[in-house]
């Protein structure tokens, strides 16, 4: 009996204990979607149109009623419909899609359907007929709200319910075959402002003024206005709910919602809608959430009136659900907006942040009130200290093995937790730090876990350092062997553990010094990450994010594509590409490129350690939390912490593909010119905004580019002949264009490659060749005559440059012949006197004083003789071996009394027994002469500027020296510059006077010693002198 009790006191105990540790039941909060920003896209190709209406076709393309007629959007391209093209009216009042497909238009002039491509009138045939409203009711008859009644058409024709008054004028207006049925209760004209179906198959007439008709079949008509509790106005709008309520609301003077529930009306007052405020639109959502449109929108949703201020600023707005669950608003004027109303792709929870997901597919969060939170196919449950988890938890993981773990602190001391069933294993860490950092959780290759301190552990007298379990039991590492804290815990390739912070390694006994790049271990690291393949990530403060492979490192930064370089946290999803958070927003790399802003563009700045994370089934989410400092230091204070709120987003990204479009494309460019195309894109319902998607480009099925935002591309040098440019899109989801854009062209060779081109070419040089043929044959014969006449011309020039030096020679040789002269005068005067005077003359007196006179004859006929050999033209005497020192001697023989007269020292050395050389001697004698001519100006030149105590002289060498004589002139005459030596020897450059030089002399000589097989050089300094050489070669 004893033993039963004891059973059964511990079966109770095991229950109570299961009942404590037992997790309670959550509600996740969601904030209104209408306020979330990123679910608002605006296309504003309707803006100044004058849309009046939207539906939704079969095929999902979108139907706006505009002043231009019809704009037709499928989420990619924009197609306009005028009405130029078959549909009747000029204003287009409503728009239906039928359930066959069929586009029935209401407008102006009264109702078109649309259908296989073309425009049918369908009511009435001709004139016009004002149509407001269409409705398809159940039984498949279409109705039309008219000017002149309610219309219904049917395949067995056309019934208008008119008023009793207005049978006789609308019988008069048409020529189609109508039924005219008269409705009751009614006085004036029935303008039918709004048709609408109930769920009992009863048809609601809104009349222009306000009133309203119920009709069915079998109970006929009831009409309702504001004696029955209508707050009634103009302009009515009608929507039936699913649970057969009908709501009406007024275009004009009416403020308050009105209500049928099958009994009686209601008028709600709305809330606080401002001075002037209109409805236009009415319906109900798939949620059951009943939506206005007018000046304001307006949601009833859970029996809660919410009133938004509209991005749509127009007092005629309409509504329409698309079957997708987004809601299309278009105003009058305004451009159209879709707000996505969906959870397909986004839904936001507040109070919560994702942190993984385990194989059993529940996904865990941590709570704003310090829980833990599990979603599964359950439901959702929270775990508490109750449950025994620690008070403050702040990291989820799970591990390889599917065990989840919790990190954060338990009053106020630094705690882990393991989940068991459900319970959590709590474990105190009372010599780490008041927290463990929930950066700084991880899994290392072998399985073990480590769990480093939070900052600030020594303000509380811990010992800082990292915990690590390794399956069986808790270490405790610390200082100096190991960081204090960590904000971030990895592990490259080779098995070193890497802590943030300060950057420090750890081999697992000791730390291990880090020989990266410097700015590394300069600066803060605020996230490392260890990739499956074993790539080390870590993100600086300040430097960007570096990966290491095991063998190099790699750096990227702004530069790079990352949108800022203050680093926040780094993650690698599920496809391998990396997440970056960064102070200015969330970068995507997928390995070859950057995306800089990879989140939508109105996406909630995502300020967390984690702020991206994904589950296995490829979800995203996106933590937030207000305070992230707070947040971390909640229970470091040990008081009340400061207020901070949590959020997170689950993010499916889009699959449908962007579209690649070209928007410059030629077809042709020569080979030596430049061709540029142009692209842009775009994505299903603007997901992705046009200037926010990338492209890739390859030429002639190369490798495809990186992705990037350039739109413009150009290309030159590029082979002649055919080629292929293909260009696709990506979106902010990464999903890439299927079907790239292709353009082919052509580059065309140059004008001179073409065919035609070539053809004539070839016609042109067959003909000039032929006279090229004649050309040359005459060009031989007038070569040949040019050639006989250069060499006359230049024995002429030579012999007219003999002439000039023996004219500037004269003044030499009349001082020559004055002195023999004089002695001749001076005998033949004796002899006259004495002959006169009676005076005898000896024989052998008269003897002697003739034999002087024949001397000086003799020497005047030397001088002459010598003057017309000189003068003669040698050039086709033959070569003769010849003494260059005779050749000196006889050309001072014409000029040596000019030095005497003009005070010169004139020099000779002349070497004996020199060689002999070949040539003619008197043009060599005309390079001496010439030679000593220019040095007797340029000594003459420097006494007149010098004047006294300047002594004149010319120096004249001759001697052998290898293979060759040299004749030197050599002067103390004014010297010459570098730009005139560089000139010298060209004809007719001279620095004389006009009437004092031809500039031919020296040209000349230069001819003559190259005729010669000689050279000729000089040296001269401006103000010292300048030396001539001369070198003739010995011949055998």
């Amino acid at each position: 009996m004893i033993d039963q009790y004891a059973k059964c006191l511990i079966l109770l105990i095991l229950v109570g204990a299961s009942a404590c540790f037992a997790a309670t039941p959550f509600t996740p909060r969601h904030p209104d979607p209408v306020h979330e920003s990123w679910r608002w896209r605006f296309f504003p190709e309707l803006k100044w149109q004058g849309a009046s209406c939207l539906v939704e076709d079969g095929d999902g393309n979108f139907l706006f009623g505009t002043d231009d007629g019809i704009y037709r959007y499928d989420g990619m391209n924009w197609r306009v419909f005028p009405f130029d093209e078959g549909m009747v009216g000029a204003q287009i009042n409503a728009l239906y899609v039928a359930r066959d497909g069929g586009v029935y238009v209401g407008s102006d002039r009264g109702v078109s359907r649309f259908e296989n491509g073309t425009w049918e009138r369908v009511f009435p045939s001709e004139g016009e007929w004002n149509t407001y409203d269409l409705m398809e009711a159940k039984d498949g008859s279409l109705w039309a709200g008219t000017e002149w009644g309610a219309l219904r058409l049917t395949p067995d024709g056309a019934r208008l319910y008119v008023a009793a008054e207005d049978t006789t004028g609308v019988r008069e207006m048409v020529s189609d075959a109508v039924t005219f049925v008269v409705v009751p209760l009614v006085n004036r004209r029935l303008m039918v402002y709004d048709v609408c179906e109930g769920s009992d198959g009863a048809i609601w007439f809104g009349t222009y003024d306000g009133d309203l008709i119920r009709f069915d079949f079998a109970s006929g008509y009831r009409r309702f206005s504001g004696e029955d509790g209508i707050d009634q106005g103009t302009y009515p709008r009608i929507c039936v709910t699913e649970d057969g309520v009908v709501w009406v609301v007024y275009g004009d003077n009416s403020k308050r919602v009105n209500r049928f529930d099958g009994e009686k009306w209601e008028a709600l007052e709305v809330g606080d809608l401002g001075r002037d405020h209109y409805y236009t639109s009415i319906l109900e959502s798939g949620d059951g959430t009943l939506w206005i449109g007018g000046s304001r929108l307006i949601a009833h949703r859970d029996g809660v009136w919410r009133v938004y201020d509209s991005s749509v600023s127009s007092h005629h707005m309409e509504l329409h659900e698309a079957t997708d669950g987004a809601l299309w608003i278009v105003g009058r004027g305004e451009e159209a907006v879709r707000l996505d109303l969906s959870e397909n792709q986004t839904q936001t929870y507040e109070g919560l942040i994702f942190q993984c997901d385990t194989p059993d597919g529940a996904q865990w969060f941590i709570s704003q009130d310090n829980g833990v939170v599990r979603y599964d196919e359950q439901g959702w449950t929270r775990f508490g200290v109750e449950d025994g988890l620690m008070d403050t938890p702040s990291k989820l993981i799970a591990t390889r093995d599917g065990a989840l773990w919790a990190a954060g602190n338990h009053e106020h001391v630094a705690a882990t937790a393991r989940l068991d069933g459900s319970v959590w294993i709590l474990k105190r860490h009372p010599q780490l730090s008041w927290s463990v950092d929930p950066r700084a959780v991880y899994e290392a290759f072998d399985g073990s876990l480590w769990f480093a301190a939070a900052e600030d552990w020594w303000l509380y007298d811990f010992l800082g350092g990292v915990v690590v379990f390794d399956g069986t039991s808790w270490t405790h590492h610390t200082a100096p062997g190991i960081t204090h804290y960590a904000r971030g815990i990895g592990q490259s390739s080779d098995g070193i553990l890497w802590f943030g912070g300060r950057l420090l390694g750890f081999d697992g006994v000791r730390s291990v010094p880090f020989t990266g790049p410097g700015v590394l271990a300069e600066d803060f690291i605020d996230a490392v990450c260890t990739t499956p393949r074993g790539d080390l990530w870590l993100g600086s403060q300040t430097y960007g994010v570096f990966r290491y492979d095991g063998t190099e490192w790699l750096r990227f930064d702004y530069g790079d594509g990352l949108a800022d370089n203050r680093v926040r946290s780094i993650f690698q999803d599920r496809d391998g590409a990396i997440w970056v958070g960064t102070a200015e927003g969330v970068s995507h790399f997928d390995g070859r490129t950057w995306l800089t802003q990879a989140l939508p563009p109105d996406f909630p700045r995502t300020e967390f350690y984690d702020p991206i994370l994904q589950s296995r089934d490829g979800t995203l989410w996106l933590n937030s939390v207000s305070d992230v400092d707070a947040w971390y230091r909640r229970s470091e204070s040990r008081g009340i912490a400061a207020p901070c709120t949590l959020r997170t987003i689950r993010y499916v990204p889009e699959t449908d593909p962007p579209e690649t479009l070209m928007s410059l494309a030629p077809d042709e460019v020569s080979e030596d010119g430049e061709i540029t195309f142009a692209w842009t894109g775009t994505d299903l319902w603007r997901s992705t905004l046009r200037e926010d998607l990338q492209f890739a480009y390859r030429l002639d099925g190369g490798e495809w580019s990186p992705y990037s935002g350039h739109s413009v591309r150009s290309f030159e040098n590029l082979d002649v002949g055919a080629h292929t440019l293909e260009v696709k899109a990506r979106d902010l989801a990464f999903n890439e264009d299927p079907v790239p854009s292709l353009v082919q062209f052509n580059v065309v060779p140059l004008v001179w490659r073409r065919p035609w081109f070539i053809g004539l070419i070839s016609g042109f040089v067959i003909l000039t060749g032929y006279l090229v043929s004649r050309i040359i044959v005459r060009d031989r014969r007038l070569r040949k005559a040019n050639e006989d006449l250069a060499s006359a011309n230049e024995t002429q020039l030579l012999q007219s440059a003999r002439l000039v030096s023996l004219g500037q020679m004269v003044a030499g040789v009349a001082h020559e012949l004055n002195q023999p002269l004089t002695v001749v005068e001076t005998t033949a005067g004796d002899i006259s006197l004495r002959l006169m005077e009676g005076i005898p003359l000896e024989t052998d007196e008269l003897r002697e004083m003739m034999a002087d006179v024949r001397g000086v004859v003799n020497r005047m006929a030397g001088t002459v003789d010598h003057l017309r050999v000189f003068s003669r033209d040698a050039s086709e005497e033959p070569r003769q071996a010849m003494d260059v020192n005779t050749v000196i001697e006889s050309s001072l023989k014409l000029m040596g009394s000019q030095f005497e007269n003009h005070g010169i020292d004139l020099v000779l050395d002349l070497s004996d027994a020199l060689p002999e050389v070949w040539g003619h001697p008197h043009p060599l004698e005309q390079v001496v002469l010439n030679l000593l001519s220019n040095a007797r100006d340029a000594v003459d030149e420097r006494a007149e500027m010098e004047g006294m105590g300047y002594d004149k002289w010319i120096w004249i060498r001759a001697r052998a020296e290898d293979d060759a004589v040299v004749i030197e002139v050599e002067d103390n005459g004014v010297g010459m510059d570098e730009a005139t030596r560089q000139r010298l020897f060209e004809p007719f450059f001279t620095t004389k006077d006009a009437d004092r030089g031809t500039g031919l002399g020296l040209s000349i000589i230069y001819a003559i010693v190259r005729k010669h097989n000689g050279q000729i050089t000089v040296e001269s300094e401006q103000g010292v002198g300048t030396t001539f050489k001369v070198m003739l070669p010995v011949e055998e």
